[in-house]
């Protein structure tokens, strides 16, 4: 079973975006943080969780309930990342010429117009 791990940070909300899939994507800025919960934060990476923000510090009575996350996707990973995983792979093992985002935004591109010339007109 996967340890349950929790942080509270002194941070602010720098900025919202929304997205395409009816989300909001955050910019959080935090305050100075030890070298323990970087780790700990860089562990959360690509993780399915909750995100509490208050304006004091949250207390464990406070965080009691939550529904149970159901992810949208295998691996917590949209169907977009996971392509991206795999394309970054094959751009290592045929030589990493170039940027990768190039490489990218490039084998997207022939991606899409293979698909729109399979297209009825």
């Amino acid at each position: 079973m996967e340890q349950k791990l929790t942080i509270q940070i002194p941070s602010y909300i720098h900025k919202i975006e929304t997205t395409t899939d009816k989300g909001l994507k955050l910019t959080v800025y935090t305050q100075e943080i030890s070298p323990e919960t970087k780790k700990d934060l860089f562990e959360l990476l690509d993780k399915l969780g909750w995100l509490v923000f208050a304006t004091a510090k949250v207390e464990p009575e406070d965080l009691v309930n939550l529904p149970e996350i159901k992810p949208e996707f295998r691996d917590d990973k949209t169907p977009s990342q996971r392509l991206r995983a795999i394309l970054f792979v094959y751009w290592e093992q045929n030589g990493s010429k170039g940027n990768f985002d190039d490489f990218y935004k490039d084998y997207i591109e022939k991606i899409i117009e293979n698909i729109k010339g399979k297209l009825n007109p």
